[in-house]
């Protein structure tokens, strides 16, 4: 595999060389007052979780201080980013580093976190219709088959996922919701409208971004990427599913006619600060705030 890819490599390196060119022009050119502005919304966005996870604890009897929240969210991204699978070893830390630190009991601990998933699914479900919604008049009629292979990818992803999710976390949900009605039902508004504001603020945030780069994608594309960038990071394929999201969002800005090097550069910010950035502060929460022991003390980094 590696023989042909160095093959591959040789044979169309002009054409890759040419790209890399185009790509870092593309990216140099970004305006880095947007680009500090999109930074800027992904770490409102990490404080807005704080909330939504403190009303949730505060619901269940638990009283912490959001700004004692924000390490464990930003340590258990880094933890995501790390490893395959994205969220489900960082959930688990979240769960153990709350025991451990705040003397949250293990069952209101992962109530908390299946709760905050189940609301934030409502806010999913309406953007993905929309997505796919958005992608449908891009085929205008024409049926080219490398239209509707991409499309029939994306539909297929999101089929799996939903029922990944059902079956190995909504069952078990509805079964734990039911012991925890009278404590859990103030917490829903709060949580739903926690959970939309962090999603707008992702979308924003893409947003940004591609102005920062001088394009011009309209907001229902942006929606699709940002919907199509959580279902690829659920693949438990690569940690912090690098490649899958990264070619998947590229492939599908080239589907909506932006320019491949352009494409690259926009995806290549945008990761900088969803990935680079935040799994930097993730690690140094994880050291200084104790995270990394309490991960090495568990089983979780195996």
């Amino acid at each position: 595999m590696l023989f042909l890819m160095v093959i591959l490599i040789h044979i169309f390196w002009k054409d890759i060389s040419t790209l890399i060119i185009v790509t870092l022009k593309d990216v140099e050119r970004a305006k880095l007052s947007y680009v500090l502005l999109a930074l800027s919304l992904y770490i409102i966005s990490v404080f807005i979780s704080s909330f939504r996870w403190k009303v949730i604890l505060d619901s269940l009897g638990y009283s912490i201080r959001v700004g004692s929240l924000v390490p464990v969210i930003f340590g258990s991204i880094a933890v995501s980013n790390l490893t395959p699978a994205n969220s489900m070893v960082g959930e688990p830390l979240r769960i153990v580093w709350a025991k451990e630190q705040f003397g949250v009991r293990l069952p209101h601990a992962l109530i908390s976190i299946l709760y905050e998933r189940f609301v934030e699914a409502i806010p999913i479900a309406i953007l993905s219709l929309y997505a796919l919604y958005v992608i449908l008049p891009f085929f205008n009629g024409n049926f080219h088959p490398l239209k509707i292979i991409i499309y029939g990818i994306l539909v297929l992803i999101m089929l799996f996922t939903t029922y990944y999710l059902i079956k190995t976390r909504f069952s078990s949900i509805i079964k734990r919701f039911s012991m925890y009605p009278e404590m859990l039902r103030k917490a829903f508004v709060p949580t739903l409208l926690f959970s939309s504001s962090v999603w707008i603020l992702d979308i924003f945030r893409l947003k940004i971004v591609s102005i920062a780069l001088g394009l011009h994608i309209s907001l229902g594309i942006i929606i699709v990427l940002s919907v199509l960038s959580l279902f690829l990071g659920l693949l438990p394929l690569t940690p912090g599913g690098l490649g899958i999201v990264d070619g998947g969002l590229v492939s599908a800005l080239v589907l909506f006619q932006i320019p491949l090097g352009e494409a690259i550069g926009m995806v290549a910010v945008e990761r900088f600060i969803s990935y680079g950035v935040s799994t930097f502060i993730g690690l140094l929460c994880l050291i200084y705030f104790g995270g990394l022991k309490i991960w090495r003390g568990t089983e979780l980094h195996l």
